[in-house]
């Protein structure tokens, strides 16, 4: 027999999902609309840094969540990246530069 893991309580899932890294949220939300859902509606936890900056290439903004992926947008085009959005529906930083 198969489980449905959306069947899970909310508050399993919550804490399950504030275990989960920055690259595995990445991950989870591509495969289907309800983990989509899910990560865009769970806190993703803390993180002791996070920074935003220019990159040395013009219009480029990197992202960076603690040891987590680096994010690169295009600063024209920057509602393009909502995908940042849909990380996480909190998140707490200790140092933002």
């Amino acid at each position: 027999t198969t489980m449905d893991f959306f069947s899970l309580p909310d508050v399993f899932l919550r804490e399950l999902m504030r275990k989960v890294d920055i690259d595995d949220r990445l991950r989870l939300r591509l495969t289907c609309r309800d983990f989509e859902n899910l990560v865009a509606t769970t806190h993703a936890g803390y993180f002791d840094s996070a920074s935003i900056a220019t990159e040395w290439r013009p219009n480029k903004i990197i992202i960076k969540i603690g040891s987590g992926p680096i994010i690169h947008c295009d600063e024209n085009e920057l509602e393009e990246c909502t995908y940042i959005i849909r990380l996480f529906h909190r998140i707490s930083i200790g140092k933002l530069t």
